[in-house]
């Protein structure tokens, strides 16, 4: 996971019954089909346990936190040793693990439906382009590469030179490479 270094340090001054409340409003709202924020009327209900500003900044931190977990499928592990990092004390750890197990896969469900499809590279065709001058035949300009990408919604065509043509063939070595680690894990 890549998040920012963060200070949860004024979390572990709430209370476990506030912290449980506030823990749940954002579990719910990431499960909810109704939007995908923290709704203001609950969070304004916690207001008589914590300031408007705690209540945001907290919730706003485990909305992104919980959010990112469960999109990156992160272990119990890294869970614990990110929040540990966050200088979050161990009962409140547990409570997000606790509310992470139980969540998480509801979570999982509900990005996946609001995730944009990714085109898939079906084919790829290209030809060489080479222009001759007419007065000066013997002359011959630097080629080109014509390259069309063909992807399952349609395709892209563009015209690169020799050096854009490796670099676009180092990038596509890499991805692939990427890949296959991924799968291979």
């Amino acid at each position: 996971m890549d998040l920012p270094a963060q200070d949860w340090g004024d979390m572990n001054n709430v209370q476990m019954t506030t912290f449980t409340k506030l823990l749940q409003i954002v579990c719910k709202s990431l499960t909810s089909s109704s939007s995908a924020k923290v709704p203001q009327q609950q969070l304004s209900a916690l207001q008589t346990e914590l300031t408007a500003y705690d209540a945001k900044k907290m919730s706003g931190q485990l909305f992104c936190f919980i959010s990112e977990v469960c999109r990156t499928d992160a272990t119990n592990q890294t869970v614990s040793t990110t929040l540990d990092d966050y200088q979050l004390d161990k009962t409140h750890r547990d409570k997000i693990a606790s509310a992470l197990a139980h969540y998480k896969t509801k979570i999982r469900d509900r990005l996946a439906q609001t995730a944009v499809p990714i085109s898939q590279l079906i084919g790829v065709e290209w030809r060489l382009c080479q222009d001759i001058k007419q007065q000066q035949i013997a002359r011959i300009n630097k080629p080109s590469y014509l390259i069309e990408l063909k992807f399952n919604d349609g395709s892209k065509t563009f015209e690169c030179g020799y050096e854009q043509l490796q670099d676009l063939l180092d990038r596509l070595k890499t991805a692939r490479n990427s890949a296959l680690r991924l799968l291979s894990q």
